[in-house]
């Protein structure tokens, strides 16, 4: 039976967004749309137990953020700027990787983007 570690190796074109980022920086930071959605919905019931009232009131919360991403979609209308200039960024910080003359700073650099203060 392979190891872990064998898996990986195999697999690791299919888990590294590096080249996919610089080809397309509108790519999304996560393999799984899921996850951002169900963040969000999260953020929305902001409790782990919730009442059914409250877990009500989150559904039909996002089910109007949901529809109106929709309409948008549906008029031609892209989504917002902020995201695009967040993809930006990331482009930016990955397309300038042969500049760092220490991959490490690099690294801190994106750890930076997604939010976790390294020291």
């Amino acid at each position: 039976m392979p190891t872990f570690s064998k898996y990986i190796e195999g697999q690791l074109e299919f888990w590294n967004n590096y080249s996919r980022i610089l080809n397309d920086p509108e790519f999304p930071r996560t393999s799984n749309m899921v996850e951002g959605f169900h963040r969000g919905f999260r953020t929305r019931v902001n409790r782990p137990k919730p009442t059914v009232q409250e877990y009500f009131r989150a559904i039909r919360e996002q089910q109007v953020i949901t529809d109106f991403h929709v309409d948008r979609l549906g008029v031609g209308k892209t989504p917002s700027k902020r995201r695009k200039s967040s993809h930006d960024k990331l482009f930016d910080i990955c397309s300038r990787y042969s500049e760092y003359t220490c991959k490490v700073d690099y690294l801190f650099e994106v750890a930076k983007y997604f939010g976790h203060d390294i020291e």
